[in-house]
């Protein structure tokens, strides 16, 4: 019998493995998969993509920069295009496992159902064709997650489940989003489970060692995202948010949407419930059996049963965003906390229904199976045939994306760019977070830019969400300059001097606008504008190159006392490009050698902690960073420093959880984490380097982790032959 459920296993195994490879089959042709906010190209894993590891830019949107380190290591041995569909196959194959092996193995082949629905249902397929890949990798988690954390609360003092839990929670972080979702479902299964038990005094220290090893875990993200966090954003108020990004459906009212796992806040897609009229009968039977999967878990698991529904019903009523009744609550703590901000759209909350849903119906099959078994096998097959039909969409996406290739303009343009040998940065325009791409094969032509993942330096380009009611809730000082640069643009004669200070030697003008010709008045005119040079022009769009940007510090007699506006005003006057020996060394360290110049300035507009000499960096005109010269010396980003010994503290711990907390074990990961930072502190380990050692450490500390499971696995084997 054994064997026998043991072979049953592993072709229930093969068959999400089938889905996933179904499931992506039409995104194998060359090219990258490119919508809303999924964007990849040839330098998608370039050191310029990883500001939040540098210390650069806070990691508001979760613990994503470890997972882009390892796709950069995976991408030294593949192309980027295959990392890319490689990524998306295994959140979709994730989806369907970790449901399925969430849930108990008395379940049977009931299993497939749960695991099927959580993988192909309207939630997945709407937020996969918006291209919010980390949002479904930590949705993915979920299930595997909150099952160990149950397992954890039966055996709290277990320490091998503690880390488990640990562990995938941290995994679930690479979306803030979705580990707050799945935290919010911890909170909900822990209070009806110490009240089932009477034991919630006992459950308490291990619950605070488990969130204070989540939190350490986490320490590399969350400390720098918060002390970043105030001099990048400037959220709107709450109300802005949920006026623009409430679940909304041309067909259905909110309340239906939401239930049935619908209700995206953009419209313009389509699913299977647009294009089948008798789809509410599937829904129905989705809903049929979730109720009876909850009758019956509360009969054997009550504690469980009544967790799910409240999760259920919490998820529901946050989901509904402005239409909820408790929608006062946002605005509340949204005044409070940027909640609202970090998520934005509400509907993102649907991801708990799928799982009550999933976790729920997959009971209802094996009740019902049991119920009846003469019927077992039709009535298996007939509800995976339901799940199927419910979102059949998703497999195809119903011609709605496809594989897209850049244009071969972009191409050109990028060999000129990287033939250059000057470090600098490109500015595109028109600078939209969100433009329209002609060339893109996707029904939705809407992408958010993707210049930044396709060209070799730095692109610099607005970073502003701006809706109908949310006007941009970025300190975006470099975009308010340039802003002011375009309306002064019919009396500027200097545009090459007064680009240089943001060190933007190159300059995209997107033909697809309507508006690209008020741009080109800035740099090219029936007289010529001095030091700007149109290096080449395609079908698609302009590259200027402005020969005055020389790199990525300057020398100034300027101090930089007054606004923005004063720059534009006098023409930048007062900076002296190439005075003096500067090198960037790393992306976090500038040498700077002898100058006459009085003051030194790092195209930067907030340089709280950079640090040259031993001195901090003051506001230049809102655009930079300036220091009074001592050199020569060194300018560091002290908050990379701290970012990175978080980030070896954190590694060392997870490492200490999968090969055991022993005193030989703590003290070779502290050795190996002390390594990480002084070799990434010394620039010699670049993200890719990491990534690759993050894929060998990781690989290596789960063998040992489960070396007695793989033990017992190779004698059954053994006695089997």
């Amino acid at each position: 019998m054994r064997r026998v459920a043991g072979m049953d296993d592993r072709l229930q195994m093969l068959v999400y493995l089938a889905l996933a490879t179904a499931l992506v089959a039409p995104l194998m042709e060359p090219g990258y998969y490119l919508t809303l906010d999924m964007q990849f190209g040839p330098n998608s894993f370039s050191n310029s993509q990883f500001g939040d590891f540098y210390g650069f830019a806070p990691s508001s949107y979760g613990a994503y920069f470890p997972l882009k380190m390892a796709l950069s290591a995976i991408s030294e041995l593949v192309s980027v295009e295959l990392a890319e569909k490689l990524l998306i196959f295994s959140i979709f194959l994730l989806c369907g496992l970790s449901m399925h092996l969430a849930l108990p193995r008395e379940l049977g082949a009931s299993r497939l159902y749960g695991g099927m629905l959580y993988m192909i249902n309207p939630f997945v397929f709407i937020r996969f064709l918006a291209g919010h890949w980390s949002l479904l990798l930590s949705y993915s988690l979920w299930p595997i997650a909150l099952a160990w954390f149950m397992e954890f609360l039966d055996r709290p003092n277990d320490m091998r489940i503690l880390a488990k839990v640990a562990l995938a929670t941290s995994a679930a972080a690479v979306s803030s989003h979705g580990v707050i979702m799945l935290l919010a479902a911890y909170a909900v299964v822990f209070s009806f489970r110490a009240f089932r038990l009477g034991k919630a005094a006992e459950l308490l220290k291990p619950s605070l060692i488990l969130a204070l090893t989540v939190l350490a875990l986490n320490s590399y993200w969350i400390i720098p995202t918060a002390l970043l966090f105030g001099q990048t954003y400037n959220p709107a108020p709450a109300a802005a948010y949920l006026q623009d990004f409430s679940p909304t459906d041309r067909s259905l009212s909110v309340e239906a949407a939401v239930l049935s796992m619908h209700g995206f806040w953009r419209g313009g897609f389509f699913q299977t419930k647009d294009i089948l009229p008798e789809w509410p009968i599937l829904f129905i039977a989705i809903v049929l059996l979730s109720a009876a999967g909850a009758l019956y878990l509360f009969r054997i698991k009550r504690y469980l049963a009544v967790s799910l529904i409240v999760i259920f019903l919490a998820a529901f009523l946050l989901a509904l965003g402005r239409s909820s009744p408790v929608s006062w609550v946002f605005t509340a703590m949204g005044n409070a906390v940027p909640v609202h901000m970090l998520f934005r759209d509400s509907q993102k909350f649907v991801g708990l229904l799928c799982l009550a849903y999933s976790f729920l119906g997959a009971y209802g099959v094996h009740s019902i199976r049991s119920l009846f078994p003469r019927i077992s096998p039709v009535f298996l097959i007939a509800s995976l045939l339901i799940v199927i039909a419910f979102d059949y969409s998703i497999f195809g996406f119903q011609g709605q994306v496809g594989i897209t290739n850049y244009p071969e303009d972009w191409y050109r343009a990028e060999r000129i760019i990287q033939s250059d040998p000057v470090n600098s940065s490109i500015l595109a325009l028109p600078p939209y977070l969100y433009g329209t791409y002609p060339w893109l094969n996707s029904v939705q032509k809407t992408l958010g830019t993707p210049a930044s993942q396709f060209f070799s330096k730095p692109v610099i380009t607005s970073s502003a969400v701006v809706t109908a009611n949310v006007y941009g809730d970025t300190r975006d000082s470099w975009g308010n300059y340039l802003s002011y640069l375009f309306k002064k643009r019919q009396y500027v004669n200097d545009t090459a001097s007064i680009l240089a200070p943001l060190n933007v030697r190159y300059i995209l003008i997107f033909k697809q606008y309507d508006i690209y010709d008020n741009y080109l008045w800035l740099f090219q005119r029936r007289g010529g504008v001095r030091d700007i040079e149109l290096v080449y022009e395609g079908e698609s769009a302009y590259l200027f190159r402005n020969n005055l940007a020389g790199g990525s510090i300057y020398a100034s007699e300027d101090p930089g006392l007054e606004g923005f506006w004063s720059l534009v005003d006098s023409g930048a006057a007062g900076l002296i490009w190439q005075d003096g020996a500067f090198e960037k060394m790393h992306p976090f360290k500038y040498l700077i050698g002898p100058s006459n110049s009085t003051y030194i300035v790092l195209p930067n507009p907030d340089g709280s902690y950079f640090e040259y000499n031993g001195q901090s960096a003051s506001d230049w005109h809102g655009i930079g960073s300036v220091f009074i010269n001592t050199g020569p010396g060194f300018i560091i980003n002290r908050l990379y420093y701290a970012t990175l010994a978080l980030f070896a503290l954190s590694w060392s711990l997870a490492l200490i959880l999968l090969c055991g907390h022993s005193l030989r074990h703590a003290a070779a990961a502290a050795l190996f984490g002390a390594a990480i930072f002084f070799l990434a502190g010394e620039g010699i380990l670049y993200p890719v380097h990491l990534g690759a050692l993050l894929i060998m450490t990781a690989s290596a500390g789960l063998i040992v982790f489960n070396f007695e499971d793989l033990r017992g696995t190779i004698n059954r084997f053994n006695k089997l032959k």
